[in-house]
């Protein structure tokens, strides 16, 4: 499966699915998250034109776009993915994120797509590690990029953070991250949904310190407390996406 983004007609769209999903799609056709009426392989058109891309700046080394504000029906998409296992809307929330993105990541130099490392607990919990999900799927969307599964790690036990404040969750994943050497990398950092930032910040502090040239990220979604906060942030140009 491939992203492709057409510049001139401003539109991106999800191809190549092996002929077997295709089938099973009409035998079994899935619903938009968002509705639960009819979907093209993810959103329906009317949910679809709710998903604003957004981009917000951590810092002056560090760029976060979003596939979107995480709210209808993003949210619900991540909940059914998360919380239920239904992981073919991994492709999808893919398409959504590599819409985001600005040109360079189809024209430039090649990329690591690196995900956020999990938690061994939540990782035993769901069976699979959303960010892992999303990275591959990227990959196979962004034409100059690559898989990096064992360039970031995770060097000791962290607390949930949904659980924690703010300020608290900065203290929780201080010094969390260890990044194997990545002199003069271009890193794509890629998480699910981005609520304080301390997780992105945290690991792109320690991928600097390994060497990174410039680091970026792209999430799923992100916060509406972030959207109102002091952070430059701003809405992006949307395309279409289409579905094939």
């Amino acid at each position: 499966m491939e992203a492709r983004r057409e510049y001139g007609r401003g539109e991106y769209r999800l191809k190549g699915r092996p002929w077997w999903e295709k089938v099973f799609d009409l035998l079994y056709p899935a619903s938009c998250p968002g509705c639960n009426w009819g979907g093209e392989y993810g959103f329906c058109a009317s949910c679809l034109a709710e998903i604003e891309p957004w981009a917000l700046e951590l810092g002056p080394d560090c760029k976060v776009y979003g596939a979107g504000i995480y709210r209808h029906p993003l949210r619900q998409a991540l909940h059914l993915v998360k919380n239920k296992g239904q992981t073919y809307l991994v492709y999808a929330l893919a398409a959504l994120m590599a819409r985001a993105l600005p040109k360079k990541y189809w024209t430039e130099e090649p990329i690591f797509c690196l995900p956020i490392p999990p938690t061994p607990s939540r990782r035993r919990r769901r069976g699979f590690h959303l960010p892992e999900l999303l990275a591959k799927e990227l990959v196979r969307q962004l034409p100059r990029s690559s898989y990096g599964s064992q360039i970031l790690k995770l060097e000791h036990p962290l607390a949930e953070q949904k659980n924690l404040s703010a300020h608290e969750r900065f203290l929780n994943v201080q010094g969390a991250y260890r990044s194997a050497p990545v002199p003069g990398a271009w890193v794509l950092l890629v998480d699910d949904v981005m609520t304080t930032g301390a997780t992105l910040q945290a690991a792109i502090e320690s991928l600097y310190e390994a060497g990174a040239r410039r680091v970026e990220a792209v999430v799923a979604a992100i916060s509406p407390y972030l959207q109102e906060s002091d952070l430059p942030n701003y809405p992006l140009p949307t395309p279409s996406l289409r579905f094939s």
